[in-house]
């Protein structure tokens, strides 16, 4: 069997090679690997000067050969019933981020059962040079106070192979309205 030569011009060829070259996994991906595995999470919402902690179950996975990271939580979350008592709900989030290699940035999105939408974000390491921290930032509706297109902070700090956290700051209400937390610990039997 004969190899077939390419009758493409050399410029499309060079055009093939950059984008084959900005498709691959690189460094920025390596920390993905760090968070697959399951987890227990503590979620923590963050209200009126108070905090109400539920208890969560995470499963990571890698997705499309590592260039993604997948987390599926399901649990609990306390939300305000209809007369503003807190009480614990069923909850489930799904998180998925990325690095976009051509953008040079972290990229995500987030969805769960608590909203209808969908929550993008973008970020980059964090100013100090921390490869283990990544501050993205995106927008968000908050219907109760009828605010469209609130600017979010998503902080994630991967501390070790065994623990990580997302911080979420409602930067509407302040640089550091922290809205909620979740605490990765790695499951142990």
């Amino acid at each position: 069997m004969s190899k077939k030569q390419s009758n493409a011009p050399n410029e499309f060829i060079q055009l093939i090679k950059k984008w084959r070259l900005i498709q691959q996994p690189t460094e920025h991906h390596q920390l993905f690997k760090k968070m697959i595995g399951e987890w227990d999470v503590k979620l923590i919402f963050h209200g009126s000067g108070q905090c109400w902690e539920s208890k969560c179950k995470a499963k990571n996975e890698l997705l499309h050969e590592g260039r993604f990271l997948m987390e599926q939580i399901t649990g609990e979350i306390y939300a305000p019933d209809e007369k503003g008592n807190m009480r614990p709900e069923p909850y489930s989030a799904t998180r998925i981020i990325g690095y976009d290699n051509y953008k040079k940035a972290y990229c995500g999105s987030f969805f769960e059962n608590q909203n209808s939408y969908i929550l993008n974000f973008i970020g980059r390491n964090h100013l100090a040079g921390n490869s283990n921290q990544i501050d993205f930032y995106g927008l968000s509706d908050e219907p109760m106070m009828e605010i469209n297109d609130a600017a979010m902070k998503y902080s994630l700090l991967v501390e070790n192979e065994s623990s990580y956290k997302w911080q979420v700051y409602a930067l509407a209400l302040g640089n550091n309205s922290l809205a909620f937390e979740f605490l990765f610990e790695r499951f142990k039997l």
